[in-house]
């Protein structure tokens, strides 16, 4: 019995050497420690590294958080340039485009993972693959281009094996104990004990296909697309039952934006007349009564020439009113200059009158030449006086008689009529319009038309429905729009109609020419319908993912109909009541392109 124990506990010793096949099962903690880009617990991380002199930037994102061993694994890489000096149009940053990696593991044991492929993002590239084994695992990533770097993955045990291995180790460990402790050997204990740990080895370890969704082979790639449940949800896989609802019937046609009859005023000069002032550009928006350009009248020879006249003998007479008055001018300044000089000539004879007295008082002075002194005090008084009387009378004299101003050409303003905007500008500064000649056209766009063609067919639906939905490359949403009238004609060559509804334009959004498109809605009708979002173009063709089993797709080409807002009405491939993916199709969309690459 001893020596059954000691070859059952030799045995036990070698269990897990033997179950880990060789794998390198440390600290797994200490192991994400060492990883040169640790994505273990975390979603994403960076790191740098340099080539041909370049420098790069790598961003790296796991999914799911947590690799575990034979579960598929998905690695997305975008590739940064890093520019020195940094560029001026591209800055410090450039997405690398176009590169095409080779993926392969060195370590603990050397495989070949596969390319990479391109991803929706400019610049991303992703890796699917499942890790068949725990620890660390040595990634190499290298490009033609000689773009090179290492990654490290911390992979941790399946929860299988890890169960396995708790249960042999406590069974053993809690029977030891017992053996120990009652100093008894329980053969029948170890035997149980031993079957245990061999059942629970083989369950933990059992090995399992290595089916992985981005690297599937040619078998799997027939059976769909496999996605385990866990991952689906980290994926944000959304799965729906396709049913049939009631969608309104509808009738779109093309059409396009027209001026409404009436709302659009030409402007024509009441006679012939010269444009004097700034004309508007097209596309002001003007207001009832607001002035656009003002006008002179031009007249015919005959007029100019006895305006020309008229102007000859105004200028001739301004010319001798003018003379007139530069006489009159020079005479009352000659009078000034003789008046100054008789007022200088009394005060001097004053001066000397007063002189010839004193000297006569003293008996120096004969009388003789004392009334000789006061004889021509009053003869320059009297001068003086003489000029004083012709400066009055010549300030009496009355001024040249104002002249009449000549003839003046009559003006006028062009105004508009209604409010609205200058769609036409026929007009140039200075330039002679005759009234013939249209000069401006102003329309009023608060309303306009949407003129459309519809079908013979259809010419009773539109009539029935009354209103549309208008909507235009130019913006987004749509404008309502009001049935006004309908061709009393059909054309004879395409069986179709004309008819014009009536959109409300206020904002000025809508303009003359622009095209559009018309969406007559009426009653509703069952009909099968995906959202948009679960739609995605393959080869050209459009196709659904359709879950066939819980942890598998595959990619179902349909037939589209007339696309809703947000749904889109399906006519062929698919049926009411399959379950189809609704959102995370990215993935699968991938696995698809993938999988096409590689057959």
């Amino acid at each position: 019995m001893r020596t059954l124990f000691i070859g059952w506990m030799v045995i036990l010793s070698f269990l897990p050497a033997w179950c880990h096949e060789g794998e390198d099962h440390g600290d797994m903690r200490a192991g994400a420690k060492k990883a040169a880009v640790p994505l273990g617990p975390a979603k994403s991380s960076q790191f740098r590294f340099s080539a041909a002199g370049k420098n790069y930037l790598v961003k790296l994102e796991q999914r799911p958080p947590e690799a575990v061993a034979n579960q598929p694994v998905e690695l997305e890489l975008e590739l940064i340039q890093q520019l020195e000096p940094p560029d001026p149009l591209l800055g410090a940053e450039m997405t690398v485009e176009g590169a095409q990696f080779e993926v392969s593991q060195t370590a603990p044991q050397p495989e070949k993972l596969g390319p990479t492929h391109a991803e929706a993002r400019p610049g991303t590239y992703g890796l699917h693959w499942t890790p068949h084994q725990a620890g660390t695992l040595a990634l190499q990533f290298s490009s033609a281009d000689g773009l090179s770097f290492p990654l490290e993955l911390a992979v941790q045990r399946p929860w299988k094996q890890k169960v396995a291995l708790a249960v042999c180790v406590g069974a053993s460990g809690l029977l030891l104990l017992a053996c120990l402790l009652r100093r008894k050997l329980y053969a029948g204990g170890w035997l149980f004990t031993g079957v245990l740990c061999g059942i629970s080895l083989a369950v933990g370890y059992w090995p399992v296909p290595h089916t992985v969704a981005a690297t599937p082979g040619q078998e799997e790639a027939t059976e769909g697309i496999k996605i385990p449940l866990d991952l689906q949800k980290q994926l944000g896989l959304k799965i729906r039952t396709a049913e049939p609802r009631l969608v309104e019937s509808t009738l779109r046609v093309p059409g396009q934006v027209r001026v409404p009859d009436g709302a659009s005023h030409r402007l024509h000069a009441r006679f012939s007349a010269r444009i004097i002032s700034e004309v508007p550009q097209v596309g002001r928006r003007v207001e009832a009564g607001e002035q656009l350009v003002l006008l002179q009248e031009v007249q015919n020879s005959a007029d100019r020439a006895s305006l020309r006249s008229q102007t000859i003998d105004l200028k001739a007479r301004e010319l001798e009113f003018a003379i007139r008055r530069n006489d009159l001018l020079g005479k009352q300044a000659e009078l000034e200059t003789r008046r100054q000089v008789a007022a200088l000539q009394r005060t001097q004879r004053g001066l000397d009158l007063s002189r010839s007295e004193q000297l006569y008082s003293l008996k120096v002075l004969p009388l003789k030449e004392l009334q000789a002194a006061r004889t021509a005090l009053r003869e320059a008084e009297q001068d003086l006086a003489g000029i004083l009387r012709q400066q009055a009378i010549l300030k009496q004299a009355p001024l040249p008689p104002a002249l009449p101003p000549p003839v003046q050409l009559q003006q006028y303003a062009l105004t508009s009529p209604i409010g609205g905007v200058i769609s036409k500008v026929e007009a140039a500064p200075d330039e002679v319009v005759e009234p013939s000649k249209a000069l401006f056209e102003v329309v009023d766009l608060r309303t306009v038309w949407v003129n459309a063609r519809v079908s013979e067919a259809d010419i009773g639906r539109v009539r029935q429905y009354g209103r549309a939905l208008i909507t235009t490359p130019a913006y987004p949403g749509s404008f309502p729009g009001r049935f006004i009238n309908l061709s009393p004609t059909l054309d004879p060559e395409t069986r179709t109609a004309q008819v014009a509804f009536a959109v409300d334009n206020r904002e000025g959004k809508l303009l003359d020419g622009m095209s559009a498109e018309v969406e007559l809605r009426g009653s509703s009708e069952k009909l099968l319908v995906v959202p948009n979002e679960a739609l995605v173009t393959f080869d050209g063709q459009s196709r659904v993912f359709v879950q066939i089993a819980e942890d598998r797709f595959e990619a179902r080409t349909v037939q589209v109909g007339r696309k809703l807002r947000q749904d889109s009405v399906i006519e062929s491939g698919l049926e009411a009541g399959t379950k189809i993916v609704v959102s995370g199709v990215g993935t699968l969309a991938s696995e698809l392109a993938r999988q096409a690459k590689k057959s």
